[in-house]
């Protein structure tokens, strides 16, 4: 609830980020390891007595990650779907009503 006010903030700055970082070649698959690295790093923080820091950590953990994940999924998706469409479709369908 509290993403959904904050995003039309915050967006335009992470995506101007966003673009620097893939001009560098930061891969999503970097960005995701580091925004698992800051939660897990707040979570020890936190668990540790370091609220301060884990709350830091955490706000960092939100910024680096998109709350729709969804639409960080649906290309991987529809690559997985061209290079294999049969596995999800079951084709050829199996027989399920044949004796064996």
């Amino acid at each position: 609830m509290l993403d959904a006010r904050l995003r039309p903030l915050i967006d335009p700055p992470l995506n101007r980020a966003g673009a620097a970082l893939a001009r560098l070649g930061v891969t999503a698959n970097a960005l995701t390891f580091i925004g698992l690295s800051l939660g897990l790093s707040g979570a020890a923080a936190i668990a540790f007595g370091h609220i301060g820091l884990g709350l830091a950590l955490i706000i960092a953990n939100r910024l680096a990650g998109n709350e729709r994940y969804d639409l960080d999924l649906a290309p991987g998706v529809e690559r997985l779907v061209a290079l294999a469409p049969s596995v999800q479709t079951w084709e050829p369908k199996p027989d399920l009503y044949t004796l064996v």
